[in-house]
């Protein structure tokens, strides 16, 4: 038997096995039905998923702590690498309601188990003392007036305003500053800014995040692409060689 024909039949049988242990591992938590590697739930077995993706279950709502910041999670796509969260202080039908952190690309590092997907739109919030009439400024005033906001100086002192896009400092008017950035997605949802409730809307909807390695195993001859997640729990001690005589490589998806 060649070679490559026992690689073949050894990576179906792991591909097997992980998939027989990932199906015995299933969660839910609210709108959320099937939480599953490389997910966990807090409490569920130390089996189950991986502890740099654990989530908790609050209130029948399913929870992301991420860095400082408290998050619902919407969605998890599987296929996609994705996952959709919304900043816990936003409250549907309710615009004065603002996110109590802000979610940047500064706010992620190299290494980190998630990162901002390229689907996400920028959303400044900044606070002037003095009014702007310009655009793209957007009053925030009709709002904002009992926001549990984070920003550093207070509303009653400053007029609000929030600009949806890429903003560098020479856009940034002399009175204002930028108080808080949150990314937004905008894969299936085209933000409306001619409103502040259109924007909320938006911040409604959520952030697009992923969870993005996809692993290759590396041979002389040939190259399989698997997801990181199915080449565990033997990844980490073959990532550098081991008896395959190959080696784990890990890419970003995007």
């Amino acid at each position: 038997m060649s070679m490559k024909l026992l690689f073949n039949n050894f990576t179906a049988l792991v591909l097997l096995l992980l998939s027989a242990t990932s199906e015995a591992c299933h969660s839910s938590c609210g709108k959320l039905g099937n939480i599953t590697y490389p997910f966990r739930l807090k409490g569920d077995q130390h089996s189950c998923g991986k502890v740099n993706y654990e989530l908790d279950c609050e209130n029948n709502h399913t929870i992301l702590h991420l860095y400082s910041g408290k998050y619902h999670v919407e969605e998890i796509n599987y296929d996609t690498f994705t996952m959709r969260v919304v900043d816990v202080g936003l409250q549907k039908d309710n615009c004065s309601s603002l996110p109590l952190q802000s979610l940047m690309h500064g706010n992620f590092s190299h290494g980190d188990p998630y990162e901002l997907s390229a689907f996400n739109s920028a959303v400044n919030f900044l606070e002037c003392a003095a009014p702007v009439k310009s655009a793209p400024y957007l009053d925030t005033a009709l709002c904002s007036k009992n926001s549990s906001s984070n920003l550093s100086l207070s509303l009653s002192q400053t007029h609000s305003y929030v600009v949806v896009g890429d903003i560098r400092a020479s856009d940034v008017e002399d009175s204002c500053s930028i108080g808080m950035v949150v990314w937004v997605s905008n894969s299936h949802l085209k933000i409306n800014n001619s409103s502040f409730s259109g924007i909320h809307n938006g911040l409604l909807y959520g952030t697009e995040l992923l969870w993005p390695r996809i692993c290759y195993l590396d041979y002389v001859l040939w190259k399989v692409q698997l997801p990181c997640a199915l080449l565990d729990p033997f990844y980490f001690s073959a990532k550098y060689g081991g008896p395959y005589f190959g080696k784990i490589l890990d890419f970003p998806l995007f």
